[in-house]
């Protein structure tokens, strides 16, 4: 049997299917590798069969995987790229949990450096609150960290009065306590005590002291209920007594305040996000506190709109309190006189700020309103709060009583150029602008510009654009390349002219100036003589279509290449094999077609 399969050239089968006379297995071979690798068993010239390695088929091979591996390689590196950030094998770790492992950390490790604890508070301890009332000066120092200091060479205020009302339901023996009184505002706490009476009332002395005591522990609310005349006075705050001192390891029966003389703010916000092109809408809020004041004699908001910006109309200003209630015609009077809005309170509408400010020291007054943006350049509008009978404002609160905000518009430029000669721009060639690379691709939802939206460069090779908001400056803010808010814009390419083509991929645009016009260039080559350069419908890539890079069309002509030089190899292999089958036929006396032959002469060389 061994003579009999060495001499058909059969090689054993180690599939499990059945094995035909001579060695032939039926079935599949489990190592397919053999036929490739391996050529047909031919016989040497000492008549001994033998299996020769093809170096071809390795090399064959080795091209294949590195043909398939440069087409598939930077769809995958995509798919890699796309994966969320901040995973890992594991998953995401919540950065929540991560605080919350610091803070736990922090918390032993003051407490095993000896530092203050809660458990160390005496319940039963007499604390106390000394006030400090100055004169506001123009700088202010350091912040207050209960401790008393240097109040030298400034200016003591006598007679004003303030009260201190703990807050009940809070003790500040417990850390659930603590914790719970860390969230509280001097809102929270004017709402949770109610009517409940002072626990102590003190007016400050020639010194500007006033010492409110005893007290015991707990969260106290601090009011300024009598100012004397020519002095502000100050905000409602909160003190929690016993107070941990500076040092952090111990605590302060005694805390030292000097409370902030209350004013008036004004601040203005502008909302530009959603804003492409001339003609669209950009929104403004100007925000203002209201001073503590009784009584409120004047409050008016001025809004400046800034040329190249439409004003609204009086009906498009609406009028609200920071919490969201609409004020009406019996709180307020608007008027719109060329560029400037004026928002003035009633007799009634200041009252009624005045009452709501007494149980709300965080108190504003929104004025919101529309403009359209009609020109380019940087259009900065203005807020101003008055709120003296003669419309000036004390030295110390001017810069408090204004604000501005900005919103910016400038132009795009587009040039088309012959690849590789910047000079040779390209007339004719019609391009769109879009807001992301996904739209330019499917063709929808393209920018417009006074009602244009489809752009062919002129004979000098360029298209000029006016009117786009900026790209990094958006709702008043610089913003950085990675901020969600950062605008990009797409060029997309519909038609190149006649006997050109181009990339078909959109390309990326930024504004980032009032005057000077970012510039991005599109580049075309010659193409063959009759092909057009044209895209899909609506300018679109058609479906399924994929802008190749540079390596993956390499590997597209290696995998061409390696299939064409499989398809030599097969061809070879097959005549090869049919040459030794027709040999081994003589060699055994039989003819080619199978039927017996001849004896072979035993004296045949």
């Amino acid at each position: 049997m061994d003579s009999e399969r060495s001499q058909t050239g059969y090689v054993p089968s180690t599939s499990t299917g059945m094995t035909r006379p001579g060695g032939r297995a039926v079935g599949h071979s489990a190592d397919v590798s053999v036929r490739l690798l391996h050529q047909p068993r031919v016989p040497d010239q000492a008549g001994a069969w033998r299996t020769t390695t093809r170096p071809l088929g390795i090399l064959l091979t080795v091209l294949l995987a590195l043909a398939l591996l440069l087409v598939t390689g930077p769809r995958a590196q995509a798919t890699t790229a796309a994966s969320p950030a901040g995973t890992s094998a594991a998953g995401t770790v919540p950065a929540g949990d991560a605080g919350a492992a610091q803070a736990t950390t922090a918390s032993a490790s003051d407490e095993s450096a000896g530092r203050v604890t809660i458990a160390s508070i005496d319940p039963d301890a007499t604390t106390a609150i000394e006030v400090h009332k100055l004169d506001q000066p123009e700088q202010l120092g350091e912040p207050a960290s209960g401790v008393e200091q240097d109040v030298s060479g400034l200016t003591p205020v006598a007679g004003a009065t303030f009260t201190a009302t703990r807050v009940p339901g809070l003790d500040l023996t417990t850390d659930a306590g603590r914790a719970e009184a860390s969230t509280f505002t001097a809102a929270d706490a004017i709402a949770r005590i109610g009517d409940a009476a002072p626990d102590v009332t003190r007016t400050t002395d020639a010194s500007g002291l006033a010492s409110l005591a005893p007290l015991g522990v707990g969260l106290y609310l601090v009011d300024e209920t009598v100012t004397p005349d020519g002095y502000a006075s100050s905000d409602p705050f909160l003190v929690a007594l016993p107070l941990t001192n500076p040092a952090g390891d111990g605590w302060l029966e005694t805390v030292h305040v000097y409370p902030k003389n209350a004013g008036a703010s004004a601040d203005l916000a502008v909302d530009d996000a959603d804003a492409v092109v001339l003609g669209d809408t950009v929104r403004w809020t100007s925000r203002t506190t209201v001073p503590r004041a009784e009584p409120l004699r004047v409050y008016r908001v001025l809004n400046r709109v800034a040329d190249g910006l439409e004003p609204p109309t009086a009906d498009q200003v609406a009028v609200t309190l920071g919490d969201g209630t609409a004020l009406g015609a019996d709180d307020v009077t608007i008027a719109v006189d060329g560029t400037l809005i004026t928002v003035a309170f009633t007799d009634a509408g200041r009252t009624r700020l005045a009452d709501l400010r007494a149980t709300n020291p965080d108190l504003e007054v929104h004025v919101a309103y529309p403009t359209v943006v009609t020109a380019e350049g940087e259009h900065t509008n203005r807020v101003r709060l008055v709120i003296t009978d003669d419309g000036v404002a004390d030295a110390d609160q001017t810069s408090r009583l204004t604000d501005t905000a900005t919103t910016k518009w400038g132009p795009l430029e587009i040039i088309v150029t012959e690849q590789g000669r910047p000079d040779h721009r390209i007339p004719g060639t019609r391009l769109r602008l879009y807001l992301s690379a996904e739209d330019a691709l499917a063709g929808r939802d393209p920018v417009t510009i006074e009602g244009v939206s489809e752009w062919t460069t002129d004979t000098d090779g360029r298209v000029l654009l006016h009117g786009l908001r900026f790209s990094g400056f958006v709702d008043g803010l610089d913003r950085d390349t990675d901020d969600p808010l950062y605008r990009q814009y797409w060029v997309m390419p519909v038609s190149f002219p006649a006997g050109w083509t181009g990339d078909l991929t959109p390309q990326a645009a930024i504004v980032n100036s009032v005057t000077d016009a970012q510039i991005v260039t599109l580049q075309v080559r010659q193409a063959d003589e009759g092909a057009a350069g044209l895209l899909g419908p609506g300018g679109a890539l058609g479906p399924g279509t994929l802008a190749r890079t540079g390596l993956q069309a390499s590997g597209a002509v290696l995998l061409a290449a390696v299939l064409v030089l499989l398809g030599l190899a097969a061809r070879r292999r097959g005549r090869a094999t049919a040459e030794v089958t027709a040999g081994a036929a003589g060699a055994s006396g039989a003819n080619p077609d199978g039927s017996a032959g001849p004896a072979a002469n035993p004296g045949a060389r």
